[in-house]
């Protein structure tokens, strides 16, 4: 991979039905407008009020990129308890074809 290109370049969320909306985590705010993001810088930083979906929203791009929830490496896979949503199956990447090391 060259050094100056993206692994993650876009996240695209694909809304589900209107009726599920209402219910979390799709009905917290990071979510109502949330389209395609895209990446451009190496480092990007996610800030808010507190309830505002940036945890949801990192928890869910963790699975989807095979990445444990809770944390850890990814030779290490553990669980405290099952508590994530199903939001990462509402999540499209956009990725690099070479996986960094």
């Amino acid at each position: 991979m060259p050094k100056d290109e993206l692994y993650l370049k876009s996240v695209t969320y694909k809304k589900i039905n209107e009726v599920e909306t209402n219910k979390y985590p799709y009905n917290i705010p990071i979510f109502k407008d949330l389209k395609k993001l895209k990446f451009t810088k190496r480092v990007t930083f996610l800030v808010g009020e507190n309830g505002i979906g940036k945890s949801t929203f990192i928890e869910a791009l963790a699975i989807k990129l095979g990445l444990n929830a809770e944390g850890g490496t990814e030779n290490f896979d553990f669980s405290t308890r099952n508590t994530h949503s199903d939001l990462y199956k509402y999540l499209e990447l956009e990725l690099s074809e070479e996986r960094p090391k």
